[in-house]
């Protein structure tokens, strides 16, 4: 800069595309890419609550809770069908769609029929993680 000669002059290639990408990193981000990561941020929590669901969901069809629904929508619709036809038929339903879904579940656990595979005496589960189930 003593001589009058611009420091633009001495830089080389490599120098320059340094400082070009250091200014781009200095920038905020455009809007574009702020839409993209509240996309994909929303995409991840909806997902998060989507796997929570499908817990709740299996925990729902486990044949003990099927079972003990089956039998307490029979003695409620017993019980309620002298007072009240409409609600004691309801809860009959409501138990025969409750040992439909026993037999089915119980069907459905067999039809998969994988036989446990064992290590050092222990259970492994080779099933992809509940995410990509």
């Amino acid at each position: 800069m003593a001589d009058g000669k611009d420091p633009a002059e001495h830089r080389s290639r490599l120098e320059t595309e340094v400082l070009e990408i250091l200014e781009r990193a200095d920038k905020p981000p455009s809007n574009v890419i702020k839409f993209k990561s509240e996309v994909r941020r929303r995409r991840y929590r909806s997902m998060a609550q989507l796997a929570r669901l499908a817990t709740i969901h299996e925990t729902v069809l486990e044949p003990i809770f099927l079972f003990g629904a089956m039998i307490a929508f029979a003695i409620g619709g017993a019980l309620l069908n002298h007072s009240s036809d409409l609600v004691g038929s309801l809860l009959g339903y409501a138990s025969i769609v409750a040992l439909a879904l026993l037999l089915v579940t119980g069907w459905r656990a067999k039809s998969r029929g994988q036989p446990i595979k064992r290590w050092r005496g222990r259970d492994i589960d080779l099933r992809p993680p509940r995410r990509f189930r």
